[in-house]
């Protein structure tokens, strides 16, 4: 399980290192003049729902009715609404649309921060509407801003681990094995029979009796089908691989939010300053005592959203009284700034920007090869200054006017539309919503099928956010435990 004080505390993701995550190189991006990316995921019993920054947020009732229109029949706002309902357990909606019993805790944050009301009445007096409970809409706003939900109870984080494995770990039907990497599925003709596994320096099958359900991300999933005989058969064979299926979309369709953050230097005082002895002291007392505090805090903590043409949410911005730096060259830590200041996250909720995952090789220990252009589409990059521009006229107001003392980043020499653009290819970073890779459909390049069945064979599944067939407006949190949700009834049905 997920024991440790730095999963379970929500500030201790600021000390997580590679013994909780696996950290996936992507190849050079031209679009971004050569950056190198670092693809996080979770290397802990509840994968990254054991590391994430724990916003929930569903997406647009648009969203997964684009996916029933892209072939996942079964899979429309209306079908999967029941399993969004029966996971979340929100205690303070009186909406019907919202689930209040479910297993997964999701709470308003437990801190209250003056610069965070300030973000949110500077937002409202410049037109942004009160976005309330974003997750129980059945249509957006224009433009609105809201607090943020997350998945805490009583402030400690509250993901899959807890909230699904921990009531069944005792069952003697259920055996969790760590520190064992899955290299492939095992075939007897057409039907999944066996997976084998590298555990102590060996190598272990387990054999099935009735179906495997392969859950490994979007990252991982795509790289064991293809190690397993599923995929591209003409790439298979360059790799010494026996094709079982030739099934060239997997690993196709990599999606990803790209996003640009802002700093400002405030008057008063940020959490990023509380980093000290008597600081920490402080807020440990007031978390062991009301569970509340700077201990609970995630990013996200105030959200604007909005959409440019009405059709759904495209944009959102993450509001956080605090601010982080890059720490050391690699791009794989962040660090308190040593500045007084808060930061501001866009998001492009849905870009043209796309990619693969490939193998490097047929050994299970090689990293996959990831390709994403993020900036590749001038569209994306005006459409991400945009957002940007809306921030800003947030920060110019006179309601953030008395707080406000400069723009660290980019900083107000930006100005003209070469200028933002230069920026966006400077600065703009990927977000950890990767998805799409083994995706639902019924066309010759889907991966799985709307019951999430790999096409071609029998006896194997994927649940997880690689079978998304596009990316959702908001974090892919909530969606995949939606998904997961969802494929439990579906193997009950069989």
């Amino acid at each position: 399980m997920d024991h440790s004080i730095y999963l379970r505390l929500p500030v201790g993701r600021l000390f997580l290192d590679d013994r909780f995550e696996w950290s996936f190189p992507a190849e050079s991006d031209s679009s971004r003049y050569g950056k190198r990316d670092i693809w996080n995921a979770g290397r802990v019993i509840g994968g990254s729902g054991s590391i994430n920054g724990m916003l929930w947020t569903r997406g647009d009732r648009e969203d997964f009715d684009e996916w029933a229109e892209l072939g996942a029949k079964g899979w429309d706002f209306k079908s999967v609404l029941p399993y969004f309902k029966r996971a979340e357990a929100f205690a303070t909606t009186t909406s019907e649309l919202r689930g209040t019993d479910g297993p997964m805790h999701i709470s308003p944050y437990r801190l209250k921060h003056q610069l965070v009301e300030d973000f949110l009445n500077a937002a409202k007096a410049v037109g942004f509407e009160d976005g309330g409970d974003y997750n129980a809409k059945t249509h957006i706003f224009r433009e609105a801003v809201a607090y943020g939900q997350t998945t805490q109870k009583r402030g400690l984080r509250w993901g899959p681990a807890q909230a699904y494995l921990r009531p069944v770990r005792v069952r003697p039907n259920v055996v969790v094995k760590t520190s064992a990497q899955v290299r492939r599925v095992l075939f007897e003709g057409d039907r999944a029979k066996a997976v084998e596994y590298a555990y102590g320096g060996h190598f272990h099958t387990v054999e099935v009796r009735r179906e495997i359900v392969l859950s490994a991300g979007a990252l991982s999933s795509p790289k064991i089908l293809m190690l397993s005989g599923i995929g591209d058969a003409d790439a298979l064979k360059r790799h010494g691989i026996v094709p079982v299926v030739n099934l060239p979309g997997v690993g196709e369709n990599l999606r990803n939010h790209i996003g640009l953050g802002m700093m400002h230097e405030v008057r008063p005082r940020t959490l990023n300053r509380e980093f000290t002895p008597w600081g920490l002291a402080k807020h440990a007392a007031d978390f062991v005592i009301r569970g509340r505090g700077a201990a609970t805090v995630a990013p996200g903590m105030a959200i604007l959203y909005g959409s440019f043409e009405g059709a759904r949410t495209d944009f959102s911005a993450t509001f956080s009284p605090f601010a982080f730096e890059q720490d050391g060259k690699d791009g794989k830590r962040m660090r308190p700034s040593s500045r007084n200041a808060v930061q501001t996250r866009a998001s492009l909720l849905h870009p043209f920007a796309h990619g693969t995952v490939s193998l490097r090789s047929s050994e299970a220990a090689d990293q996959p090869i990831i390709h994403f252009a993020a900036c590749a589409e001038k569209t994306d990059r005006d459409r991400l200054v945009e957002v940007c521009r809306k921030i800003r006229r947030v920060f110019d107001s006179d309601a953030m006017g008395s707080v406000v003392i400069s723009e660290v980043v980019p900083g107000r020499e930006i100005q003209s539309d070469r200028d933002w653009d230069e920026v966006c290819k400077r600065l703009t970073h990927v977000s950890k919503h990767y998805c799409g890779t083994c995706r639902i459909g019924s066309d010759d390049r889907a991966v799985v099928d709307p019951d999430l069945c790999v096409r071609g064979v029998n006896g194997l599944r994927v649940a997880d956010a690689s079978v998304m067939p596009s990316i959702v407006s908001g974090g892919t949190y909530a969606a995949t435990i939606m998904i997961g949700e969802h494929a439990a009834d579906l193997i009950r049905r069989e």
